[in-house]
C-alpha cells in the first residue's frame, strides 16, 4: 500500500467521532497495513501523518476520555502519545488490578530490569526467557528426531 492511499482506507466522520480503519485488522482489533514491506498499525500512521513523530519509547493511546474505545480508530483527535506505563493504567484490557500487581504469576518481580512492554501490555522478562529456552530445547529435540528418522 502506498502512504498516499492511507486516508482512503479510513471511514472519516465528524471530528468527535471514531474514524475506523476499513482495511485488515490485527487479532486484537487494531487496524494494520503494510507500507514498504513493513507491517504497521493504522492508528500510529494516522498519528504520525497528522501530529508528528511518536516519541521514542511511547505508545499511541485511544483516549477513552475523548470518547474513543475503538482500537481501529484513526481519528487523530482520539489519539495521544503516552508512556507504556500510562497506557497500561488507562487500559480496560488488563485494568487497574493488573497494573497494580508487583509480580508475575510465578513470583518474579515487575521492576525496571524484569519488565517488558509489548503493544501496551506488560510481561515478565524472566518468564519470557524461560519459555524461549524451553521452546528452543523442544525444537532442537524435534530436529534431532527428524534427522535420526
Amino acid at each position: 500500500m502506498e502512504i498516499d492511499n492511507f486516508w482512503s482506507r479510513v471511514e472519516i466522520g465528524r471530528p468527535d467521532e471514531c474514524w475506523p480503519w476499513k482495511g485488515a485488522k490485527h487479532a486484537h482489533g487494531y487496524g494494520q497495513l503494510v507500507i514498504d514491506g513493513k507491517r504497521l498499525y493504522a492508528h500510529r500512521v494516522a498519528y504520525e501523518l497528522t501530529i508528528g513523530p511518536i516519541p521514542e519509547g511511547y505508545e499511541i493511546d485511544h483516549v477513552k476520555a475523548r470518547g474513543c474505545q475503538n482500537r481501529a480508530c484513526c481519528n487523530p483527535e482520539h489519539l495521544e502519545a503516552v508512556t507504556p506505563e500510562e497506557n497500561k493504567k488507562r487500559s480496560e484490557w488488563d485494568g487497574v488490578i493488573n497494573a497494580s500487581k508487583t509480580g508475575c504469576e510465578h513470583g518474579h518481580p515487575f521492576n525496571l530490569e524484569n519488565t517488558g512492554y509489548l503493544y501496551g501490555h506488560r510481561y515478565c522478562k524472566t518468564c519470557h526467557r524461560i519459555r524461549s529456552a524451553d521452546y528452543r530445547r523442544k525444537q532442537k529435540q524435534i530436529n534431532l528426531e527428524a534427522q535420526n528418522g
